[in-house]
């Protein structure tokens, strides 16, 4: 038996979240992730290209903001974010005041170690694998992260009740990207129960969604509110994965849409002499 792997589009998107309110006092700000330099410092730390491919393969992407590769006519087919950048890294933690203290080389601030965890359920082995790749190239610039690595169950109370530095998050995104408002919008921000778990709150970004909807550009106007969010960092976008599919090589006329794979089975067909036993 033979076939094929093809790799469609998908709509998952895979990120790190940062809480930037602090995990004893939500009304208060997050000590390290309250400053936007910090955010992009780790940012820039990790060579996500790299931990995008091994965890999901070589046609995984890496967006700059929450665009899963359904999203990718927004930028003309393209998913290419920014570089890791160690030295700009670097110079971004000293600007916000991080400076080496300690013989082990973690940065520190008033005598505060640059510390913080990472949760994630200890099922995703996904999950496991971005966070082992990321913990020492953030080690590198300085950054001691904790893994907390802790069952399902656990990820959603801690979440739930801001009780996380980092947290890894694995979403499907809708078809259309007006749905970002419930994952990233003031408005959803106001909200105890909603998906929007760091309270993230952007009003040039709340605004340029807005106007996105009702534009006649609409990659245009969809890339300059995706713009304005990487520019806030409000996450580190790991990876846009692909979705593969194997498909056997008796068949013809095969058709693959990327919102729904099997829309066009029925057009699929056996090629003359290649049935199996079951095609009888």
């Amino acid at each position: 038996a033979g076939g094929m792997v093809s790799d469609t589009a998908s709509n998952v998107l895979v990120y790190m979240l940062f809480n930037t309110h602090a995990t004893a006092d939500s009304s208060k700000p997050h000590p390290i992730f309250s400053d936007p330099r910090v955010r992009e410092a780790l940012t820039l730390a990790l060579d996500r290209v790299t931990i995008a491919q091994k965890t999901f393969g070589p046609n995984a992407r890496v967006p700059d903001a929450a665009q899963s590769q359904w999203w990718s006519w927004i930028t003309a087919g393209a998913l290419t974010g920014q570089s890791a950048n160690i030295a700009r890294a670097r110079t971004l933690l000293g600007a916000a005041g991080w400076h080496e203290a300690t013989r082990d080389g973690i940065l520190e601030k008033s005598g505060v170690p640059l510390r913080f965890s990472v949760l994630y359920a200890s099922s995703s082995a996904p999950n496991n694998t971005i966070a082992l790749l990321a913990q020492p190239m953030w080690r590198a610039v300085g950054a001691d992260a904790q893994l907390d690595r802790v069952e399902g169950s656990v990820v959603g109370k801690r979440v739930s009740g801001g009780q996380f530095d980092l947290w890894i998050n694995r979403v499907g995104q809708d078809p259309t990207p007006s749905s970002l408002v419930q994952n990233w919008s003031c408005e959803s921000a106001r909200q105890p129960c909603s998906n929007n778990r760091a309270h993230w709150c952007d009003t040039t970004f709340d605004r340029l969604v807005t106007t996105a909807t009702a534009a006649k550009d609409q990659p245009k106007a969809w890339r300059a509110a995706l713009t304005e969010m990487a520019a806030q960092h409000p996450a580190i976008f790991i990876a846009a994965p692909g979705n593969p599919i194997a498909i056997h090589q008796r068949f013809d006329h095969v058709i693959l849409w990327p919102s729904h794979t099997w829309l066009s089975l029925w057009q699929w067909r056996v090629r003359p002499g290649a049935a199996l036993p079951r095609d009888q």
